[in-house]
Parts: structure tokens; sequence; C-alpha cells
């Protein structure tokens, strides 16, 4: 009983933490082991031409997830006609949501590749990396952010809200200034996504491309924000409560 109200605020806190922006992929990052080639831990994958791990070129960007030691690379090489695919689905999370992902592209030739966030079946937004040598999204609208270049790595950082339909994002060359963008979901996608694919989007041979540090958290309604916060001061107020009637009170109350 003694400790039963601090216990209480240590939990209304880490609710609050969860709700305001916790990770829900798994090894987003890459760091995890790979028990098989080609095949990161809680990803699913085809492989392709190459084995996925990759240490020699990892992402330098740092504000999502610290430096690590791994990435993962894709190829599209001449021995085989498999496509490329890479892929992880996970509890959808709440109506507005953060997207990040970090990418490093061996060359441009005009054969893309596709990011797609949505669900198993249909699409709330893709973004294509390298389609006629650009960086370009597609929803219900569709437009090129940038021309690329080979050999940088970029990092794309999104918002998105599924009930309004709507994103807005940025696309930043490490070094270099963010460029903004923003528009429309396809208006036939799922109600709330729940899956991120990588994949090859191109009949050509693609360029190596290597991705890293992938992350989906979730943002709070303010209401909910405000619920929670106000709820924390109800416990506070509780505990004073009880410390000016323990005095009086005919039995021993812990605090």
């Amino acid at each position: 009983m003694k400790s039963s109200i601090p216990i209480c605020i240590l939990l209304w806190f880490a609710s609050l933490l969860y709700s305001l922006g916790s990770e829900v992929l798994q090894n987003g990052n890459f760091e995890s082991s790979f028990p098989e080639p080609g095949m990161p831990n809680y990803w699913k994958s085809n492989t392709g031409d190459a084995n996925l791990k990759s240490t020699a070129n990892v992402s330098p960007f740092t504000n999502i997830y610290p430096t690590g030691k791994n990435a993962v690379m894709i190829a599209d090489g001449p021995s085989n006609n498999i496509y490329p695919i890479l892929v992880q689905p996970f509890l959808p999370s709440v109506a507005e949501f953060s997207f990040s992902f970090d990418f490093y592209l061996a060359a441009v030739s005009d054969a893309p590749w596709k990011i797609r966030i949505g669900g198993n079946v249909t699409a709330n937004l893709d973004f294509f990396i390298n389609s006629a040598n650009s960086f370009e999204f597609a929803g219900a609208t569709r437009g090129t952010v940038a021309s690329l270049t080979g050999g940088t790595w970029y990092q794309l950082d999104a918002r998105v809200n599924d009930t309004t339909q709507t994103f807005s994002a940025s696309l930043v060359p490490f070094g270099g200034v963010p460029l903004p963008f923003s528009g429309s979901l396809y208006l036939d996608g799922p109600k709330r996504t729940g899956r991120v694919e990588i994949m090859d989007a191109s009949s050509n041979q693609n360029p190596t491309l290597t991705i890293d540090n992938f992350s989906v958290r979730g943002i709070p309604e303010p209401s909910t924000f405000g619920f929670l916060v106000s709820g924390f001061f109800v416990l506070l107020g509780c505990r004073q409560r009880l410390k000016i009637l323990r005095p009086i009170l005919p039995f021993r109350v812990g605090i």
C-alpha cells in the first residue's frame, strides 16, 4: 500500500510516453541479427540477386536511430528474374503517424524502386526512388520532389494522417537542405496503415539500393495528450490530499 501511488504515477508516465510516439516497426534499423542470408529479423524478403545484409555502407543520419553497423542492400542483377522485395506488416498505429527512412542509390538510370505504405492489398502512399532519375510520390496526388544524385544518402521524413488522407513530408540529402512537399493519400487505401514494402518497380535492371532506419511512430490526438496529462495531475492531487488526511484517518495510509 505504501508504494501504490508512486507506482501508479510511474505507470501513468509510461503510458504517456508510449502514446506520444512509440516505435511500431521491429528492427527498422536492421541492427538485429540476420538468421539466414537475405532475411533480417522481423522482415519478410525475396532477396533477388544479393544477400540483403550490408555493413560497408550504412546511413550517416542519426535523428531517429543512432549510427548503426548494418543496413540492407537490394540488388536487381541479371542472374535471375526475381523482383526483390522486403516487407514488414505491423499493428495499425494511431490515425496520425510519422514515417521515415534513409536510402542510398548507387546510380540513377530511370529504373525505380518503390517504398509503399498501406495494407495487405491496397496502398495509402507510394514513394518512387529513381523514377525518371528523381524522387517522386504518388497517392491521390502525384509529384516530383527532386532529381537524385548517385552515391548520396537521403532521408525521407513524413507525417501521415489516415483520417484526413493527407501527408506532409521532406526529403533531404545528407548535409543538404530539406525539400518540403505534401499531398493526398490514395482514395481507395485502407483506413489504417499497417504495412511497409520496399520493392522493385521496374522491368529494367535497377541500380543497387541501400536502405536503413525505417521508422513508424504514432502521433496522438491533442485530446489524448490532454487527457493523459490531466490524469497525471489528478494522481498528484490525490497524493497530496492523502498526505493532509493521514493524521486524522482512523486507518493507516501509506503514500
